[in-house]
């Protein structure tokens, strides 16, 4: 009975480094997708603008655009504010610049190649707008990035150590009652 406990909580833990590993990827597919969102809502900026100073009907570009951002808000946690010359700048909920009036952050992950109890996962930055590059994780509050980034880091970690925990504590009231029943 002992060796089946031992090998499913075994099995358990492995499952848990996967679902780390899992989240480690789509936190990479999220960012690609972030990224290219930040450009096509700059790009749509710059067409939003120079209809505005041209007189031409810019509804279009306006409607692709806050569609963009729409897409954007399920990733990361936004806050848009409405140019004078007709664009959006988009920051995120802790003021950090998303879209300027003519520019655009960079998001960078390196998804690990492979997961561990003792992965240590690289960081999320960011290459604002005005080229300085900072770690992004702690200024995120929402969105499905921030969600991947706490299952990766914290819930699971957490599960896994409780799982240890009680592996442990089961191993040794096994082992005292063990001791109790035996003759020395």
């Amino acid at each position: 009975y002992l060796s089946g406990f031992l090998s499913e909580a075994d099995r358990i833990s492995t499952r848990i480094q996967t679902i780390r590993g899992d989240a480690d990827a789509r936190i990479g597919t999220d960012v690609s997708a972030v990224n290219d969102l930040l450009k096509s809502i700059s790009a749509l900026n710059g067409s939003i603008s120079g209809a505005a100073v041209s007189g031409a009907d810019a509804t279009g570009a306006q409607t692709t655009q806050m569609s963009y951002i729409d897409q954007l808000s399920k990733l990361v946690d936004v806050k848009v504010n409405q140019e004078a010359n007709g664009g959006v700048s988009v920051r995120n909920q802790s003021g950090l610049t998303l879209v300027s009036a003519s520019n655009y952050t960079r998001l960078a992950s390196k998804p690990a190649a492979g997961v561990n109890a003792t992965t240590s996962f690289g960081p999320l930055t960011v290459t604002g707008v005005n080229g300085e590059t900072r770690d992004l994780a702690d200024s995120l509050s929402s969105g499905e990035i921030r969600g991947l980034l706490d299952i990766r880091d914290k819930t699971s970690v957490a599960v896994n150590d409780q799982l240890n925990e009680y592996v442990t504590q089961f191993s040794a009231q096994m082992n005292a009652a063990h001791n109790a029943s035996s003759a020395v």
